[in-house]
């Protein structure tokens, strides 16, 4: 377990008054951060939390509610396969219940919709939303290398999967970005659209090479 995620988990909630004092809010943030070390973890571990709240920082003058969205973007990948942000949504609400006195329920509640946010492809109503939808889909927009590697690393968190069947699921979820108006919500991300259109179509043409299990 590195010090620095736990570290980081902790900073998420500074302003909301837990730190490593509480016994309960320690164990909290060692469960998470061992979760996200768990040997299966090859892309949706601590790294993709920790990029994503870097992201967040950019932002902050864009966000209603900086705490909630942190909070969201610690638990929006808890759980992991098919349907993994209901039940990570569920989850969070379960392992944040105990801080309700310190949290309160509006901001639990909160922290559940916007990791609901994050289901893509999707449409999300709120600028938080709108937000952590974006952040969690800002790697497309960077160089394709990135998504590339991005990619090598889901094919391997899915090594259930036959190499037929990943190439379909991954296909179609690309290609159903491609389908909408605008991969990114927020105005503020509209400028990564060209770029990420672009890495998906490319994307599509080396999958049945990324779909290949080592």
């Amino acid at each position: 377990m590195h010090q620095a995620d736990i570290n980081l988990f902790y900073s998420c909630f500074y302003s909301l008054g837990l730190d490593s004092r509480d016994k309960g809010f320690a164990a909290l943030a060692e469960y998470v951060v061992n979760t996200y070390a768990e040997p299966g973890r090859h892309y949706h571990d601590f790294g993709h939390i920790g990029k994503m709240l870097n992201v967040l920082d950019q932002y902050l003058p864009e966000a209603d509610s900086l705490d909630a969205l942190r909070i969201a973007i610690l638990f929006h990948d808890l759980r992991q396969g098919h349907k993994h942000e209901r039940e990570s949504a569920s989850m969070a609400g379960i392992l944040l219940k105990p801080f309700n006195h310190v949290l309160g329920r509006m901001l639990i509640n909160r922290v559940a919709e916007l990791i609901l946010d994050t289901v893509h492809p999707g449409n999300p109503t709120t600028n938080d939303g709108q937000l952590i939808h974006d952040i969690d889909l800002y790697g497309f927009g960077q160089s394709f290398e990135e998504c590339r590697d991005a990619s090598r690393g889901i094919r391997l968190e899915y090594a259930d999967m036959n190499d037929e069947d990943f190439y379909q699921a991954q296909k179609g979820f690309f290609e159903h970005l491609l389908s909408q108006d605008s991969i990114y919500k927020h105005p503020s991300f509209a400028i990564f659209e060209d770029k990420a259109r672009n890495n998906l179509k490319k994307l599509i043409k080396i999958l049945p090479i990324l779909s290949i299990m080592p």
